[in-house]
């Protein structure tokens, strides 16, 4: 049931980001991943172009970050296989916190997920079969283009 929940929460914020981007016109053939293979959802949520460059995106809708001021980086399955941050191949990595989008090149962002020298909290999803990273928001926005939705929304 929390599948469900989460992909509904998910799908929803790729709505709101393709309605935000699209906004402006250098941002092109938004087109959703509606695959029904796990495998293929995992690689990424959304493509488009961006000033006529291929871009795929995986977008997050983190709804406790701004509650408990991090940000929830699933990486691996309890059984160890690759999820997440490590399965994607997307060029960008979004999370929806707030009103804002935090906008990530994924190669960064999973630099800063697994640098050695930050003391990030790792745990365990809600539903027990995820694990995750938590890195704080104040860290992350050093490295993300911070889009707010209701600027983008009354330009």
């Amino acid at each position: 049931m929390a599948f469900i929940t989460d992909l509904k929460t998910g799908q929803a914020a790729e709505q709101l980001f393709v309605s935000t981007l699209s906004k402006n016109p250098n941002n092109t053939d938004f087109t959703y991943n509606t695959s029904t293979k796990l495998s293929e959802l995992k690689k990424y949520d959304v493509s488009f172009s961006m000033a006529g460059k291929p871009i795929k995106a995986e977008i997050k809708h983190d709804l406790k970050a701004v509650e408990t001021g991090n940000l929830a980086i699933e990486y691996m399955n309890l059984k160890g296989a690759k999820t997440g941050i490590l399965s994607t191949q997307s060029d960008l990595y979004v999370f929806l916190v707030g009103e804002d989008f935090l906008v990530f090149i994924t190669s960064d962002l999973k630099k800063l997920a697994f640098d050695a020298s930050k003391k990030f909290k790792y745990v365990d999803n809600r539903a027990g079969n995820a694990a995750l990273i938590l890195i704080p928001i104040s860290e992350a926005v050093k490295i993300a283009k911070v889009i707010n939705i209701n600027r983008c929304i009354a330009a």
